[in-house]
C-alpha cells in the first residue's frame, strides 16, 4: 500500500517531469522552444533534474504500470482534445479545481542561497 502510495505522490510526478523534459530536448532542433520556455516549463520539469528520485523509481515494482496508466491517460486526452476540445478543457477545469481543493502538507522551506567565498 505504501509504494503504490509513493508511486502515485512521488515517482509519477518524476517520470511525467522527465517525459516533458525529454520531449522538449528532442523536439526542440532550433532552440526555439528552450527559448520560449518560462515559469511553467520550468516548474513543470524542476524533478526532472532530481536523479536522486529515479533510482528510487526504478526499484518499486507499482511504477511501470503508474507509467502505463499515465500514458494511457495522456492518449485519451488526446484524442478528446482533437474529438471534443470543448469537453476536454470543460475536464481540464475540472481536474484544476479539484486540485486547487486538495489538501497538501505545506512546501519545506527552501533553503537560501549559498554564499561562495571569495
Amino acid at each position: 500500500m505504501h509504494d503504490r502510495a509513493i508511486t502515485i505522490a512521488s515517482h509519477l510526478p518524476y517520470l511525467a517531469a522527465a517525459a516533458v523534459a525529454q520531449a522538449l530536448l528532442e523536439s526542440d532542433k532550433d532552440g526555439l522552444a528552450r527559448e520560449l520556455a518560462a515559469g511553467g516549463f520550468r516548474d513543470t520539469t524542476r524533478l526532472a533534474g532530481d536523479g536522486t528520485v529515479g533510482g528510487a523509481a526504478a526499484l518499486n515494482r507499482f511504477v511501470p504500470g503508474a507509467a502505463r496508466a499515465l500514458a494511457d491517460r495522456l492518449r485519451a486526452l488526446a484524442q478528446e482534445l482533437e474529438q471534443r476540445p470543448e469537453a476536454a478543457l470543460k475536464q481540464l477545469a475540472l481536474v484544476a479545481g479539484e486540485r486547487r481543493r486538495m489538501r497538501m502538507p505545506p512546501a519545506a522551506p527552501t533553503a537560501p542561497p549559498r554564499v561562495r567565498p571569495r
